[in-house]
């Protein structure tokens, strides 16, 4: 009778950390599996240091140039991009592309999700024992998140996001 208490107790020992172990899986990957992709392209600038005003009113974007009031090494031609969030693919674009789409300036898509940076936590263990790439850029929605390819362009320094193009 001992003997198949301490079983017992073992074999609980043993599977309560490998339900717990998969109950975490669960959580982590279920929802992004039933997660509607992300649907919304959008556009994005580096190179804000260049003293053009750049804006968007009535959902098209303006540029305005205005005078540096000194040169500046810090000074770089406005890049603009258009992010395919289907392809996850970047591409430049003209400043006369980029005022033809209709965009929502909203810091969420339509489609419920939001552009993030390094969105993994940042307590004192994660610093120290995590690689934090603070180039990441990640579409954050539906409890779930996903990595894009924007750490290739959007610099730290220099990225602005104009809006989700939701028309042209």
């Amino acid at each position: 009778m001992a003997d198949n208490k301490k079983n017992i107790s073992a074999i609980i020992g043993f599977s309560v950390p490998v339900v717990l172990i998969f109950l975490v899986i669960i959580a982590i990957y279920v929802p992004r599996a039933f997660a509607p992709a992300p649907r919304y392209n959008f556009i994005f600038g580096v190179g804000v240091f260049n003293y053009k005003k750049v804006s968007v009113q009535d959902g098209h974007l303006i540029v305005n140039d205005s005078v540096a009031p000194v040169p500046s090494s810090y000074t770089r031609p406005l890049r603009l991009f258009l992010y395919d969030v289907k392809n996850d693919t970047i591409r430049e674009i003209s400043v006369e592309e980029a005022q033809r789409f209709y965009l929502d300036t909203n810091r969420k898509s339509p489609d419920g999700y939001l552009l993030e940076r390094d969105v993994r936590s940042y307590d004192v263990i994660s610093h120290i024992f995590s690689n934090h790439d603070y180039y990441s850029w990640y579409l954050v929605g539906h409890g779930t998140s996903r990595k894009t390819n924007l750490s290739e362009t959007a610099d730290l320094w220099g990225f602005e996001f104009y809006g989700w193009i939701i028309g042209e």
